[in-house]
């Protein structure tokens, strides 16, 4: 029966279809497929039918039909389950099929095209000629597109039996009684609601007949929509409205086929997608009647609103990584004169106060305009972002867990994984299948990345992320609680000239048969989509570590960075402080100002040299004041984790003037050192060295 159907339709042919080859040319640019096709079977006559083909060669195009012998996609329908082939040549189901070697298929990828009672008539399939790992987001996309192919060909058959009906309907419209009813019969077996309309020639219309299909579209059985259409226009939605009316004026006057595709709102409150298909006649007296069929694409549109969702999400992904190639580097140098601004501006202001002298009104601006510059730099590194995903509440302690089996079969034994928990976890909302994807891609990358032998860590923490955090940093997130997520590898790390580049589409460090360059585009898309940000930290020949902020469940609550309030005895605890800073002037400012608050300050400009001023003089340092990267062999972290070996338990307190020199889990920064975001004042400085000093 199905077959019948099917080649009266059209589709059991291999006649070109337009609305096929468009949305071929959506998988293939999505997909990076060289071959994508719209295949459909014909079980009995042993052939499948291209009813949409890009990129297949001759003389396959021409013919636009094969032999099943030839099919990867009868297997789709076999299965009624979607075919994911890496390497044909290796895959026992296929490697004897002569499309290998004949239709050069060495990767393929298929979903099935099924009918309104789920029979599958085909499949929608991308091939490669090379083999390939197909990602989960590339099998998900392929499916919606091949929801998407299903409703074009569910819409082709609605509309045969429609037109079918329509006719028989016309020809029994003038029979007796009992005519009349076969043809109500027919009408309420066939999808969507079949009706009469009719425009007269004063310019009222009305609906001589409507099928009960109506409920299912309108919500209202057709005695109440017999008669006068006007609620039918009322539920049109009002930005549909004018383009609905020109389609039926336009059909009336040239007598021509009405289609058309509008929004209505029934008192549901759900907006539905409709189609509508109808042929007008002339009628005696100058009125036009219309026998019209409308259907119920509420599922296609989805499908093609969930594509434009994806295309946005990669568009959206290159230009915040232009703008914040910009910001950050802005943010940088900007934020480096600012600190040396406001703080000789407060020692200024300091200096006057100890003297009694009536401050300087300049003073107070200097510091107003430092404090407006550092806002600036906020600003500068915002960004509006949109996304339709599917969240839900969710756990990423239990949702690693879970996935520990399936990421441990993906590591080699030569690499040690290790996954450090936080406990008491908070929940997110998220979409739990971009997140599987998000980790395997970073598992995936950290495993490639290392050689030989190598440790890959998987850990997350709660964090609270405070204006003063935000401040100076490329972060369109705001404040509040946050779950953090990071994998960090010691593998052989990212080049730093591609570093700012590594969230672009289709910039890789892999070879091309190991990387699409699509993967981390893709981490970021969903990342920033789901209201949050990631960030990488990387050092060549050392490791890389990408670390990922989610909102935690709930309303993001108000924070502020810890900077504690202070009793009077800790206030006044002088210490002796290691301060270690390239910049010559961020460091004369900061040593002032601790000097200022009664400190002994020893100063180095590198990290090696003050690696060396502490084993010369540790025993009687109390705290270290580092920035995080410095030129010399070692940086912050580094010249710390020297000390550490000899002095465990040496507070330190960092600094960091460029949005990528922050805290990441995994480069040797504990999480109870504090980090200080400059421009540092003179005020928040000695609190942090007493809140360092008194934990």
């Amino acid at each position: 029966m199905n077959r019948e159907r099917l080649r009266r339709s059209g589709l059991l042919d291999g006649v070109e279809e337009p609305d096929f080859e468009r949305l071929l040319n959506h998988v293939a640019s999505e997909l990076r497929a060289p071959v994508a096709l719209v295949s459909i079977l014909d079980k009995a006559g042993d052939r499948q039918f291209f009813k949409g083909a890009i990129g297949l060669g001759e003389p396959w195009r021409a013919l636009r039909q094969t032999p099943l012998s030839h099919s990867f996609c009868r297997h789709v329908v076999e299965e009624r389950a979607p075919l994911v082939i890496g390497n044909a040549r290796n895959d026992p189901r296929v490697r004897e099929n002569p499309a290998i070697t004949e239709l050069d298929v060495a990767a393929y990828l298929g979903a099935p095209i099924t009918l309104a009672d789920g029979e599958p008539i085909g499949a929608l399939c991308a091939i490669d000629s090379e083999p390939r790992e197909w990602t989960a987001g590339e099998q998900r996309m392929l499916e919606i597109l091949a929801d998407a192919a299903s409703a074009i060909a569910r819409a082709r058959l609605a509309a045969l039996e429609a037109e079918e009906s329509r006719l028989a309907a016309e020809a029994l419209a003038d029979s007796l009684d009992e005519s009349a009813r076969v043809f109500r019969d027919l009408a309420s077996n066939v999808p969507g609601a079949i009706f009469r309309y009719i425009r007269h020639p004063d310019g009222h219309d009305e609906i001589v007949y409507m099928s009960d299909g109506c409920l299912d579209i309108w919500e209202l059985p057709a005695l109440e929509l017999k008669g006068d259409p006007s609620k039918l226009w009322s539920m049109i939605v009002p930005e549909d409205l004018e383009q609905m009316r020109l389609s039926v004026e336009r059909s009336a006057k040239l007598l021509c086929h009405w289609t058309h595709r509008w929004r209505i709102k029934p008192e549901s409150g759900v907006t539905k997608w409709v189609q509508g298909y109808g042929r007008p006649r002339a009628m005696p007296g100058g009125g036009v009647l219309w026998n019209s069929l409308i259907l119920d694409v509420s599922v296609e549109a989805k499908a093609q609103q969930q594509l434009q969702a994806s295309q946005r999400i990669l568009s959206e992904s290159q230009k915040r990584e232009s703008v914040g190639r910009i910001a950050g580097g802005v943010a940088h140098d900007f934020n480096n004169l600012l600190a040396i601004i406001l703080g000789n501006a407060e020692l200024l202001q300091l200096q006057q106060e100890i003297s009694q002298e009536e401050p300087d009104h300049l003073v107070g601006e200097i510091i107003a305009a430092a404090e407006m510059g550092a806002s600036l730099t906020r600003r500068l590194l915002s960004f509006v972002r949109k996304a339709d995903l599917h969240p839900e509440a969710c756990n990423l302690n239990a949702q690693i867990r879970d996935m520990e089996g399936l990421i441990r079969s993906a590591v080699p034994e030569s690499i040690s994984l290790r996954t450090v928990l936080a406990r008491d976890l908070w929940d997110c909302s998220i979409d739990r299948s971009m997140f599987e994807s998000t980790v395997f891609n970073l598992i995936i990358n950290a495993r490639d990345a290392i050689k030989e032998r190598g440790h890959i860590t998987l850990e997350t923490q709660k964090q609270v992320v405070s204006e003063n955090y935000l401040a100076g940093r490329f972060e369109d997130i705001p404040p509040g609680n946050y779950v953090m997520f990071s994998v960090t590898d010691d593998g052989e790390g990212i080049e730093s000239a591609l570093q700012d580049k590594i969230f672009e589409p289709f910039v890789t460090t892999k070879t091309r048969d190991k990387g699409t360059g699509l993967g981390l585009a893709v981490v970021q898309g969903f990342v920033k989509q789901s209201g949050g940000t990631v960030r990488v930290y990387s050092e060549p020949g050392h490791g890389t570590s990408f670390k990922i902020l989610l909102p935690a469940a709930g309303t993001l609550a108000d924070a502020t960075e810890a900077v504690p309030r202070l009793d009077g005895k800790d206030r006044e605890r002088p210490a002796r402080i290691l301060l270690v800073e390239d910049d010559e002037a961020v460091r004369r400012v900061a040593q002032a100002c601790l000097k200022s608050g009664g400190h002994q300050v020893l100063v180095a400009d590198s990290g090696d040299a003050g690696l060396a001023l502490f084993l010369k003089e540790g025993e009687d340092i109390d705290l270290i004041i580092s920035d995080v990267v410095m030129p010399g062999s070692l940086q912050g972290p580094e010249m710390v984790a020297r000390i550490r070996e000899q002095t465990p338990l040496i507070p330190v307190v960092y600094t960091s003037g460029y949005p990528h020199e922050a805290n990441v889990h995994g480069n040797g920064i504990r999480p109870s050192d504090m980090t200080l975001t400059k421009p540092v004042s003179r005020d928040l400085l000695l609190a942090a060295v007493q809140s360092a000093l008194n934990p």
